[in-house]
């Protein structure tokens, strides 16, 4: 039997060997066929070997591996040989010719051949899901994993492909950012590779979960894992390169939870410093090891390092002497083209020529960046959210675009050439598309989103730092804020101390609540954004959720107070959502509101006295999912929902909503319950947490039940993110409902009902007011009917008519009585 252990002899006499082995293949006699299997199977093994450690240059491998394939047709080797050939022809040609489109075509022939076993089309399919997904063609990639999925058939997890297709499935949902997709894929291989023993799978498992650890910013469990992975069989037992792979894998946690302040400076860089050093990492792993060491140097003001490092980046991707105007794809040509970018902006600075110098890059910088939104609008709709520019680490590129604008246009158009950036990466962010909103330009939302006293305010998190685009009929500012991770902290405080707050019963004035408050607000509106802002009466806000929850009506004003009870807040998923949905709502809003209310007390049945017109109210049992729902013969103006909020972690949209009465079991109604059905124009939700997502920064398509009613029909959303408190949120219904009465906007109403709850002293319902939210379109107003009787009139009304009944009753009787004496 011809066996070939891995080789270690270069250049010359690597190309004779091979050729020596593939005569040896040629010249063996039909009586030993039985040996040509693993004959060709090492020959292939072999062929990559060498090309990967650069010494085949010149040699046709491709060429010889399909000569080699039609010879072990003729000989009528088994189908596991000839897929094995195809599998590695397409690695080959994706990884060392860089040609990954003919790559794909040739695992496409292969697969399309009936002969491939059921583990060889499993294999096959899923290395065209891994090239697709390294390009971030993600409709092909998931085409692909669904494609070896099929080929694993009934017996899936039986299947000796199985642990392969979890570990890639694991990677595809962590490349896009959703973990609750790849945990299972995760647990999966974990507890596989404990039961069989399979190495490799662990690995591949334990790399999985690490990352996923890290986008869910789980920096507690990521440094568990640290300590325990050296005291694992596996890992002892592994080579320094599989120890490597987990090891990188931790150094990207690292710099994230360094940058989110969770970490000890300095320890990702003396990590990546040690895989650096010679057969640590292996080739396909190697440039990220580079990519990230380069950021951190840059970041760290070393220049010099940086630059030696992107220039290795750049031989290790093929890119030294490639022609200038030549683009690499995928995640590292995009760092080594902002890497670039960034080194040369500083080097210049203040250099005569500057602009001569860096005009190329911001050239190949917007060319790189509009291929990415290409990329964008093609990726599958994942309606538990895509965060693109987080995830994908996108924002340090969109970053160093923005600063390149500055740095050659000046801060006046270089701002506005920055807002088109971003307005345009808005317009793929996954409710934009689902509504199918169309294109949003900055003359459009300055004309129809701003007025005389109300304005738009753009958030966007960036690595670096942060900038808020401030709209109105003035024009558009640009104030630099700091980077996100000083903005992350105290948000995550002022999201606590408000939960906290609802949760004691303490008011608007809670100390801890107030500092939280203030501390947020010198990071996310400094003294001159808020002077720019003074004059405006209604402000929407876009793109704060991308730093967290962070509740901007609690913010203190300039004036005194707080800023909810300054002015009417509008938040909006994005530019071209709040666009589409001002359009689709600027009709007067008429029908008979609806209050549906699974907790039936006198106090949550008193606010339909509060309404105008006759409300329709369904309590109790008759709450469910229908209700949500317009009725074709009489239209809705307005749907009030009091029922308790539920939140599975386990799902991609975790947001519900709890319906059921006393005594009977519950019932769950989540987002595609409501998707289902066409909703009111105006949705008031009083649930616990029902506007708690998981967080996606860089999409701005939000994922909790506002995006499911605006989805449906509906224009305005208010709803809470945290705990609500019954009583004190029934005092704040009621001064809003006062509010939609009197004929004002739906964020109106909530602004008038925070000013008159803090008028009154009531801190506790003030609170609640404050965390009750406008999604949407808030300038939506009610048809108003006739003046809403008051609750004490409303009360009296019962023994008036009673009054009215008898009265004629006595005056019969006693006409009676007269007649007959």
């Amino acid at each position: 039997m011809l066996c070939c252990p891995a080789p270690r002899a270069q250049g010359s006499s690597a190309e004779a060997q091979l050729h020596g082995i593939a005569e040896v293949l040629r010249g063996l006699p039909d009586s030993v066929a039985g040996y040509d299997d693993k004959a060709f199977a090492d020959f292939a093994r072999l062929a990559f070997y060498y090309a990967g450690n650069g010494s085949l240059e010149e040699l046709d491998v491709p060429a010889k591996m399909r000569e080699l394939r039609a010879t072990a047709v003729g000989r009528k080797l088994s189908s596991d040989v000839l897929s094995d050939l195809d599998w590695r022809e397409a690695y080959y040609v994706s990884e060392l010719q860089r040609d990954r489109p003919r790559a794909v075509h040739l695992l496409d022939e292969a697969l399309a051949r009936d002969s491939n076993p059921s583990a060889a089309r499993v294999e096959l399919a899923l290395l065209a899901e891994n090239i697709e997904r390294e390009q971030e063609h993600w409709d092909a990639a998931h085409r692909y994993l669904k494609q070896a999925e099929g080929a694993l058939g009934d017996e899936a997890d039986d299947n000796p492909a199985a642990g392969h297709f979890h570990s890639e499935s694991a990677r595809f949902w962590l490349d896009m950012g959703l973990t609750e997709p790849a945990r299972p894929h995760v647990e999966f291989g974990l507890d596989r590779a404990k039961r069989t023993g399979d190495a490799t799978l662990w690995r591949q498992a334990r790399v999985s979960e690490l990352k996923l650890l890290t986008i869910e910013r789980d920096y507690a469990a990521l440094d568990e894992r640290f300590d325990e992975l050296f005291c694992e069989e596996w890992y002892t037992k592994a080579t320094p390169v599989q120890q490597g792979e987990c090891l990188l894998q931790i150094a990207a946690g690292w710099i994230t939870a360094e940058h989110d302040g969770h970490s000890q400076p300095g320890r990702a860089e003396r990590l990546l410093d040690e895989l650096l050093q010679a057969g640590r990492v292996e080739a396909p792993l190697w440039p990220w090891v580079l990519r990230h060491r380069a950021v951190l140097a840059a970041e760290s003001g070393d220049g010099a390092r940086a630059q030696a490092l992107t220039d290795q980046l750049a031989c290790r991707l093929g890119l030294t002497g490639a022609p200038p105007d030549s683009l690499p794809g995928g995640r590292l040509g995009a760092a080594w083209i902002t890497l670039q970018a960034r080194l040369a902006r500083e080097r210049e600075r203040g250099a005569p020529d500057a602009r001569e110098r860096l005009q190329p890059h911001l050239e190949r910088l917007r060319d790189f960046w509009s291929g990415f939104l290409a990329h964008w609008s093609g990726a599958p709709l994942r309606l538990g959210g895509l965060a693109y520019l987080d995830i994908a680490e996108r924002n340090q590129q969109l970053q160093e675009l923005i600063e390149l604008e500055l740095t050659l246009n000046g801060v006046e158009q270089g701002s506005l050439l920055a807002i088109d950036e971003v307005l345009e990466a808005e317009q793929q962010s996954t409710l934009t598309r689902r509504l199918q909103a169309p294109r949003a330009s900055l003359d459009e939302a300055r004309r129809e989103l701003c007025g005389e006293h109300a304005g738009v305010l753009i958030y966007l998190p960036l690595r670096s730092c942060s900038f808020a685009f401030a709209l109105d009929p003035r024009g558009m500012r640009m104030f630099r804020l700091p980077p996100t991770r000083e903005i992350r902290a105290p948000s995550r405080a002022l999201a606590a101390a408000a939960q906290s707050a609802v949760r004691e019963g303490r008011g608007l004035e809670d100390p801890e609540l107030t500092s939280a408050a203030a501390e947020c607000a010198r990071v996310l509106l400094p003294p001159e954004l808020e002077e720019f802002i003074s004059g405006w009466r209604v402000l929407r806000i876009v793109g704060l959720d991308d730093f967290g929850y962070v509740p901007f009506e609690v913010f203190p004003s300039k004036e005194g107070g707080t800023q909810g009870a300054r002015r009417a807040i509008i938040y909006a998923p994005s530019v071209p959502v709040a666009l589409y949905l001002r359009r689709r709502s600027l009709l007067p809003i008429a029908g008979r509101s609806r209050l549906l209310l699974t907790l039936d007390t006198s106090a949550s049945r008193e606010l339909a006295d509060f309404l105008p017109g006759d409300p329709e109210v369904i309590v109790g049992r008759a709450v469910d999912a229908t209700a949500l729902a317009m009725k074709p013969a009489e239209p809705t103006s307005l749907l009030y929902v009091l029922a308790h909020g539920t939140h599975d972690g386990a799902r991609e949209r975790p947001g519900g909503l709890l319906f059921g009465g006393s005594g009977e079991p519950e019932r769950t109604v989540w987002a595609e319950d409501i998707e289902a059905r066409r909703t009111p124009p105006v949705v008031v939700l009083n649930s616990c947490e029902a506007g708690r997502a998981p967080l996606r920064r860089g999409d701005g398509g939000r994922s909790d039940l506002a995006a499911a009613f605006l989805y449906s029909g509906s224009s305005a959303v208010v709803l809470p993110s945290c705990d609500l408190q019954f009583n004190a949120t029934m005092r704040a219904m009621r001064r809003c409902f006062e509010g939609l009465a009197e004929g004002n906007s739906v964020a109106e109403s909530m602004h008038l009902a925070r000013a008159k709850l803090v008028a009154q002293d009531d801190g506790v319902a003030a609170l609640q007011a404050h965390l009750l939210h406008v999604i949407g379109d808030g300038e939506a107003a009610l048809v108003r009917g006739k003046p809403a009787a008051s609750a004490s009139t409303r009360s009296i009304l019962p023994w008036v008519l009673m009054l009215a009944g008898i009265a004629p009753a006595l005056w019969l009787v006693r006409s009676r009585k007269r007649s007959g004496r």
